[in-house]
């Protein structure tokens, strides 16, 4: 079974709890064990996604704005860690991957 870690950074724009919940649900759904921590405060989620090769995730999974995907990027470079990204309205990383801007449907191609 693939151990996911969603990231998600609730103050991002247009990131509400309903497309995180699909998110989660979507990959459940694939049969990954999801795990999802949110943001408080700046470089949490590079500290999230650093920690994430330690406690043995196969993928981190990002689901919120610019800032909150180039810091999981910054934390996992190099280091052998996949990650997905599959979330935020105007993200260029969503838009570079060609990932719909639906949440689940970003999600179910993950």
């Amino acid at each position: 079974m693939t151990r996911a870690l969603l990231i998600t950074n609730p103050a991002a724009a247009r990131t509400d709890a309903r497309a995180v919940t699909a998110v989660r649900e979507t990959l459940r759904g694939g049969g990954w064990d999801v795990e999802v921590l949110a943001t408080l405060g700046p470089r949490d989620a590079y500290r999230f996604a650093a920690e994430a090769r330690d406690q043995k995730f196969d993928v981190l999974v990002c689901y919120g704005g610019d800032g909150t995907a180039m810091q999981i990027a910054a934390a996992i470079v190099g280091r052998g860690s996949r990650s997905a990204w599959c979330g935020g309205h105007r993200q260029p990383a969503r838009g570079n991957l060609r990932l719909p801007r639906n949440a689940a449907k970003a999600a179910a191609r993950c």
